[in-house]
């Protein structure tokens, strides 16, 4: 019903929980206020106009487009996909509304249907890119984060094994792997870590893993004024064979911590 001119726009009313702020005639100056405050743009919404609010005919035709056109969006996000996946999505992007027009992309060869992963019941279909992606092998040095709320992360998925700890969907845990093996877990914004079996302390690449605090610490939006650990795989920070790793990555003591500032010598 309402577009935004960005995601700034957005993430400042998920922040204030979309309440309304300010009167029409005080737009300029609340701007100016929230830019100050923020370090960024508040954005501007507009209501949709009545004609872009139609509703989808209903011919057969004009759904199955309708269908691929929300199974393009889903394959763009996820590259494959199955029922469990789609459990996760809104009513009109689930598998059982979505099959019939899986099968007939299969048909047109837009998608490929077929056994990809291990644990994944089911049948099981993938884009074309993501095919050619999977054909040139997956790059086992990589080492990426991602927040546990993400689309993407896979934790909380009926039936799927996982290499180390597998966090709650909540979006105070982080997550970073290597390749496709879990080697941190980040819980509460970091107050508890816990380090996958065979990342021993010393480890030639916990320096790289714990990356993932710096970017948060310097990310555009609310980033946070500090990352306080308090445990390390259970053992209290301080007393934690890891306590040099931190150390050496721009944490420092602090009372029962271990912390990481922003605008600190570590970042």
């Amino acid at each position: 019903l309402i577009v935004a001119d960005g995601m700034a726009a957005l993430r400042q009313g998920i922040r204030n929980r979309f309440r309304k702020q300010f009167n029409e005639g005080s737009r300029s100056s609340l701007r100016g206020r929230l830019s100050s405050r923020t370090g960024a743009h508040p954005g501007l919404w507009r209501r949709l106009e009545p004609t872009t609010l139609e509703d989808v005919s209903s011919d057969a035709l004009d759904q199955e487009d309708l269908n691929r056109d929300r199974l393009r969006v889903l394959l763009d996000r996820y590259g494959i996909l199955f029922r469990e996946l789609l459990m996760r999505e809104l009513p009109h992007m689930r598998w059982k509304q979505l099959f019939r027009s899986l099968r007939l992309m299969e048909f047109s060869g837009e998608v490929f249907g077929g056994y990809y992963f291990e644990d994944i019941p089911g049948l099981q279909y993938i884009s074309a890119r993501a095919f050619r992606i999977l054909r040139g092998g997956l790059k086992a040095d990589s080492i990426y984060w991602m927040n546990a709320c993400d689309p993407i992360f896979p934790g909380g998925l009926p039936g799927l094994r996982f290499s180390g700890p597998v966090p709650r969907r909540i979006a105070t845990n982080h997550v970073v792997y290597h390749g496709s093996q879990i080697v941190l877990v980040s819980h509460r914004h970091g107050r508890r870590l816990v380090f996958s079996d065979g990342i021993e302390p010393g480890h030639k690449n916990i320096s790289i893993y714990l990356r993932l605090f710096h970017r948060l610490l310097e990310r555009d939006f609310a980033p946070p004024q500090r990352i306080q650990v308090e445990s390390i795989n259970d053992v209290p920070a301080l007393q934690s064979e890891y306590e040099a790793d931190l150390l050496a990555a721009g944490f420092e003591r602090d009372y029962r911590y271990l912390t990481l500032r922003r605008g600190g010598s570590g970042t």
